[in-house]
């Protein structure tokens, strides 16, 4: 599977040379912009999802530890939290 999309990206980037010999200057470094520019909101958007992924990881850590706190609480918390880590 892998051979096949290394395949195609090659034939990819060859076809992608070709259109930019072909290309007058002016079409090659406007292509060249958005292909910046493409990648730029690309990564953008990314880092936008991580950001998103991560405060949403924190919020469950937030809440796991509220939950080990209440679980863990008192004379019998107490005995089951060594159990826990016994464990």
């Amino acid at each position: 599977m892998e051979a096949a999309s290394d395949w195609e990206e090659e034939e990819m980037e060859e076809t992608e040379a070709a259109n930019l010999q072909e290309m007058p200057e002016r079409t090659r470094e406007e292509a060249r912009a958005f292909d910046v520019f493409f990648d730029q909101v690309v990564h953008e958007k990314r880092a936008e999802g991580a950001a998103f992924h991560l405060g949403r990881l924190k919020e469950a850590g937030e809440q796991l530890a509220v939950i080990r706190r209440r679980t863990f609480s008192g004379g019998e918390g107490e005995d089951r939290r060594r159990k826990f880590q016994a464990a």
